[in-house]
């Protein structure tokens, strides 16, 4: 009896994953664990930022996807994932043509995630954005700005 006992709760314990691991998977490919485990995350952590990352990168509709990652950035904006969250609203913003409301988000990754991995992708798209919308002088001189703030990222690939 206490063998069985052992057993059923150390096959509890093993399978008892972090949200970050879920989140890790299914940004790997692998997304059935974090399907089938959702509710019970849900249920047992609420509405937590990581909760709520995970519940966005599932969720198949876009827009609802895009107001989840906005109440992370709201709720949660010193998270590990409130920067990837930014850039998703920017990149469903960018996706649909609403390019100043892109560029309004993009421009949240230097303001306040400096040091973000989405950092240089993030100002090559906001450049885009300034470009599409007309924004040409204000392109020209944030890249000067830019070079100046971030010396050691290639931003020589933007043309402005």
């Amino acid at each position: 009896m206490k063998l069985l006992y052992f057993l059923v709760c150390s096959i509890i314990i093993t399978q008892d994953h972090s949200i970050n691991y879920y989140i890790t998977n299914l940004l790997n490919g692998e997304p059935e664990e974090a399907i089938l485990n959702i509710k019970r995350l849900e249920d047992r952590y609420g509405s937590t930022a990581e909760v709520l990352y995970l519940q966005a990168l599932l969720v198949k509709d876009g827009k609802e996807s895009m107001i989840k990652y906005k109440e992370i950035y709201n709720k949660f904006p010193n998270n590990q994932y409130s920067d990837n969250a930014v850039e998703k609203v920017a990149q469903y913003y960018y996706a649909t043509g609403l390019y100043i409301q892109s560029a309004e988000w993009y421009e949240k990754i230097p303001k306040y995630y400096p040091r973000s991995e989405t950092l240089q992708h993030s100002l090559r798209y906001l450049f885009n954005c300034w470009m599409i919308t007309g924004n040409r002088e204000k392109a020209d001189h944030s890249l000067k700005v830019f070079k100046r703030q971030f010396p050691n990222l290639d931003l020589n690939a933007i043309s402005s």
